[in-house]
């Protein structure tokens, strides 16, 4: 049964007025660098709907993943629900950082680094009529990445709140490293005036303390992976002492802790300080930002060999915060240094177009709570973080080098599917008149002058000398005839071949 906390907020729970988006909207807003990258939108998935892409939400989109959640609640007093997955989505988003900036930390148990190309990694899946296909397609690459049965276990969500949403988007943000390295969006303003006023944890209890048991394998990965475990691990138990007594004051004070305002650092930028800054210590490149941890230490002090107190001291000496829980002190970062809390992983589609997949948690979420003890109206006056994946083909780029067509061959016979596209040109108005059509033997060097001898009239067709449109097919890079050509190709009487069409096209890409 999920556990709902009364906390105490500086501030009345105000309604927002919260403006319906579409997917296209909550991408381009949550991810605009990747957005400009989009030709066409395929497939997508936002909170577990699929359906309509025309489809409205009650979101308001933001990179900053699970941490925007939490700080869109304590700058707004909104009451903020959880759910298991959000947590541990959270904490795949930086585990997959580290990995990807350090490859062999997993040894033979994975191969991220084998599948790279130009630094990003490249899959190849079937092309889904639908979504759902998609996270079980997935699935299958996950399983030819991380041949550990054991690690891939422990990467994937498995909850009772858990949806196949859920699992899709955690083994495409393990796949790849977040996108963007640096972010310029506006930065949350912290207040004094904050506070979330309320807390409700979904799911069971035997959830949350699922995810406390998942944590311990973080101290697999030397000291700061103990420095890590340690942090994460004393919040997540917090949470699920939360279902046993929800009212105590030890429960109200660890909430209240969740954001506390620092002071503020260099050019009077705001710094975030409490336990959700668990959630954010990889930078975008994979690296340990805060606190500083000796990794050189003698075995003799291994961090197995001592309690938490004694680990912090050894190996952060001289580390202190304003907010510390069971003896474990918690860092402050600037607000602008925050990870993206999603990750974009490029696929190529078997005979299909060069797509992306780009998952993670990309909004916040409001609904109702219809409390008038919560906020006035009882209306938009509640978040939960967004759990979204999007899979759109790419616009025409770069050619792909010759290292990447043999790694990641994709089709290039088809027009359709080609990569580059070159300038649209008018084709000169000789190569289309009925009037000045080329003689029907071959041509061997398209340099030659084209001769100027006009073929037998067509009965009923107009043979106007006068350019064509240059919106119509033949103005196009694909050597599309007139239907005037077409009508002369297939008549008898006509001596019309096919070295017209042929000359147009090298006469065309010529230009």
């Amino acid at each position: 049964m999920p556990v709902t906390v009364s906390l105490t907020s500086p501030t009345p729970t105000s309604s927002k007025s919260v403006e319906p988006v579409t997917p296209a909207q909550i991408l381009a807003r949550a991810c605009p660098d990747q957005s400009k990258q989009v030709d066409k939108i395929l497939h997508c998935c936002i909170g577990g709907w699929q359906g309509r892409h025309d489809t409205q939400f009650k979101i308001v989109p933001n990179e900053r993943g699970f941490v925007n959640t939490v700080l869109t609640a304590y700058t707004g007093n909104y009451a903020l629900v959880l759910r298991p997955d959000d947590v541990w989505l959270a904490v795949i988003s930086q585990f997959a950082l580290y990995v990807h900036a350090n490859p062999d930390v997993l040894g033979s148990k994975a191969s991220f680094g084998a599948r790279r190309g130009e630094g990003k990694p490249r899959f190849e899946i079937a092309e889904p009529s639908s979504a759902a296909p998609i996270g079980t397609q997935m699935g299958e690459v996950m399983e030819q990445t991380v041949e550990d049965a054991a690690v891939r276990e422990w990467i994937r969500p498995d909850f009772s709140t858990t949806t196949a949403n859920d699992v899709t988007v955690g083994s495409i943000m393990m796949l790849a490293p977040s996108a963007p390295k640096d972010l310029f969006t506006a930065e949350p303003i912290l207040k004094s005036s904050g506070g979330i006023p309320r807390v409700t944890l979904e799911g069971e209890k035997k959830d949350w303390e699922t995810i406390v048991e998942k944590l311990k394998t973080l101290k697999d990965y030397g000291p700061r992976g103990w420095a890590w475990f340690y942090l994460l691990n004393n919040v997540v138990t917090a949470m699920v002492k939360t279902f046993d007594d929800a009212t105590s004051a030890k429960t109200t004070k660890f909430w209240e802790q969740i954001v506390v305002q620092a002071k503020e650092g260099k050019g009077g930028k705001s710094r975030l300080g409490g336990w959700v800054t668990a959630f954010c210590l990889l930078a975008a490149d994979g690296k340990w930002r805060t606190p500083e941890i000796k990794t050189n230490l003698p075995k003799s002090k291994a961090p197995s060999s001592m309690p938490a107190t004694r680990f912090w001291i050894t190996y952060s000496p001289g580390f202190k915060s304003d907010v510390t829980l069971d003896n474990t002190p918690y860092p402050v970062l600037d607000i602008h240094d925050l990870p993206a809390g999603y990750a974009v992983v490029d696929i190529a589609l078997k005979n299909g177009p060069s797509c992306s997949l780009l998952a993670g948690l990309t909004g916040v979420g409001f609904s109702s709570s219809r409390d008038s003890t919560l906020s006035p109206s009882g209306r938009n006056d509640t978040v939960r973080p967004v759990v979204a994946w999007w899979m759109y083909s790419e616009k025409f780029g770069a050619a792909p080098t010759p290292e990447e067509r043999s790694l990641y061959p994709l089709p290039h016979s088809t027009p359709r599917y080609r990569r580059t596209r070159p300038t649209p040109t008018t084709i000169p108005s000789a190569l289309h008149s009925p009037s000045r059509s080329p003689r029907p033997q071959r041509r061997k060097s398209p340099r030659l002058p084209l001769p100027t001898a006009a073929p037998p009239r067509i009965s009923g067709a107009k043979t106007s000398r006068s350019p064509p449109s240059s919106t119509t097919p033949c103005g196009t890079t694909f050597g599309l005839r007139t239907a005037n050509q077409r009508l002369q190709a297939n008549s008898p009487s006509t001596t019309m071949g096919s070295a017209a069409p042929r000359q147009a096209r090298v006469k065309s890409n010529s230009i």
